[in-house]
């Protein structure tokens, strides 16, 4: 009977092995804005499963504000995109550095229309 329980929970295990590495990476994230109009800001949240110390944004089209969290090991994080004074795709990234000084990427793309 044992035998019998054992043979598809092996088999099982043997076909998740290719996809043991399509894990999603936690430290490289991407924000889709979509299309938008010229001068419209969009605005979108982010949950972070850890503490955020640190903000760099590469662009005065992009910020990010930390927002109070109740929780003790996750960070809420508002992302913004001002196209004013853009036209077609745009891409810019923000960065965070949490409290174990671990970098995090955040790839922001929009469709100034």
């Amino acid at each position: 009977m044992l035998k019998t329980r054992l043979i598809p929970l092996l088999c099982l295990l043997i076909l998740s092995l290719p996809f043991a590495n399509a894990q999603t990476d936690h430290n490289n994230l991407e924000i889709d804005f979509g299309q938008v109009s010229p001068g419209e800001i969009v605005k979108k949240t982010l949950n972070l499963e850890r503490k955020i110390k640190n903000i760099i944004v590469t662009c005065e089209c992009v910020d990010a504000f930390l927002k109070d969290s109740q929780e003790t090991e996750t960070s809420i994080v508002e992302i913004q995109f001002d196209s004013t004074g853009y036209e077609g795709q745009v891409n810019q990234d923000i960065m965070f550095m949490d409290e174990a000084e671990e970098l995090i990427t955040v790839k922001v793309s929009a469709f100034v229309k």
